[in-house]
C-alpha cells in the first residue's frame, strides 16, 4: 500500500522525493534553455519549485494519512474477532485531497499564462464536463498551436481522468448539483468472508466503487507527469538552442538521491556531426 511518492514525511521532505526532484531540481536544471525573458522565466521556476511542489506534496501527505490510520487500526483489531478497522476522518482527508488536487490544476494553468499569455484560470478549463467536447484549454491550444499539436493531443488523451478529478471535487463541495454526489465508504466487513473486510472506496453518482488509496496513487502520478509535460512543452516551444535536446533517463539509471526524469544534452544531429568530425583526427 505504499505510494511511489511516499518516501518521507512532508516535514522532512528532500530531493529523494520524486515530486521535489522532478518539479524542483529538474526544473532548475533545465530552465536555462527556456527562451523567455528573465522575469517570466523566474516566475515559471518559482511556480514549479514552490507552489506546485508544495501542493502535490500536500496531496501525497493526505494520501499517506489515510494509509497510516488504516494500517494503525488494522493492527489494533488484529487480535479481535468482531471489530472492523476504521479510518478516522476519512471524509475530511478525501475532501482535502480533492481540494488540493483541483487547486493544483488551477495553479498549473499559470504555466500557459506565463509563457503564452493564456487567460484561463479555472481548473475546469482542462476538460469539458461533456466527454464529446474539448475543454477550454484544448480549444485555446488549437487556436494557438494547431489541431495536431502535441499539447492538444496530450490534453485529449488525459481528459477522462482530469474530468473525473474535477467532478469528484465539485461533487464533494456541492453535493447534488451538476457533478452529482460523491459517496465515500470507510472500511467495511466482507459480505461473504467472516473477519475479512474491504478497503475504503469512493464513487460518484452510482458508478462502481473503486479503492481510494489506489486511485490517489494514480492521480498523484498523473498530476506529476502533467506538470512535467507542460514544463517540457514550454521548453520545446521556446528553447534557446536548436542544438539542445531533452532525453528521458531510464528509471533504473536515475539517482535515488535525486530521481530526476529528464536531462538536457546535445541533439543527436549535432552529436553525430561532432563524432564524424573526430574520425581520423588521432595521430600515431
Amino acid at each position: 500500500m505504499q505510494s511511489p511518492f511516499r518516501v518521507q514525511r512532508i516535514s522532512n521532505i528532500g530531493s529523494t522525493h520524486p515530486v521535489v526532484a522532478r518539479l524542483g531540481v529538474q526544473v532548475s536544471r533545465l530552465e536555462q534553455w527556456i527562451g523567455l525573458d528573465e522575469k517570466p522565466k523566474q516566475e515559471l521556476v518559482t511556480l514549479y519549485a514552490k507552489t506546485l511542489t508544495m501542493r502535490l506534496l500536500r496531496c501525497d501527505e493526505l494520501r499517506g494519512q489515510i494509509v497510516e490510520r488504516l494500517e494503525g487500526d488494522i493492527a489494533r483489531v488484529e487480535k479481535l474477532t468482531t471489530s472492523i478497522p476504521f479510518v478516522v476522518g476519512l471524509d475530511s482527508l478525501v475532501e482535502s485531497f480533492l481540494y488540493d488536487g483541483k487547486n493544483f490544476l488551477r495553479d498549473l494553468l499559470n504555466v500557459t499564462r506565463i509563457a503564452f499569455g493564456c487567460k484561463l484560470k479555472d481548473a475546469r478549463a482542462f476538460a469539458d464536463t461533456n466527454p464529446a467536447l474539448d475543454g477550454e484549454l484544448t480549444k485555446w491550444a488549437i487556436k494557438k498551436f494547431g489541431e495536431n499539436a502535441g499539447f492538444v493531443n496530450m490534453l485529449r488523451n488525459n481528459a477522462d481522468w482530469l474530468r473525473e478529478l474535477i467532478a469528484k471535487r465539485n461533487a464533494s463541495e456541492h453535493p447534488g448539483e451538476r457533478s452529482g454526489v460523491l459517496t465515500v465508504n470507510n472500511v467495511q466487513g466482507h459480505p461473504l468472508i467472516v473477519g475479512a473486510f474491504t478497503m475504503p472506496t469512493w464513487s460518484r453518482d452510482g458508478a462502481a466503487p473503486t479503492e481510494i488509496v489506489n486511485d490517489m496513487d494514480v492521480l498523484l502520478g498523473n498530476l506529476l507527469e502533467l506538470a512535467e509535460y507542460m514544463f517540457l512543452w514550454v521548453l520545446a516551444e521556446t528553447k534557446t538552442s536548436a542544438h539542445v535536446a531533452i532525453f528521458q533517463i531510464p528509471e533504473a539509471e536515475r539517482d535515488p538521491a535525486c530521481p530526476v526524469r529528464f536531462r538536457a544534452d546535445l541533439s543527436p544531429e549535432l552529436s553525430a556531426k561532432l563524432r564524424a568530425a573526430d574520425v581520423g583526427t588521432e595521430k600515431p
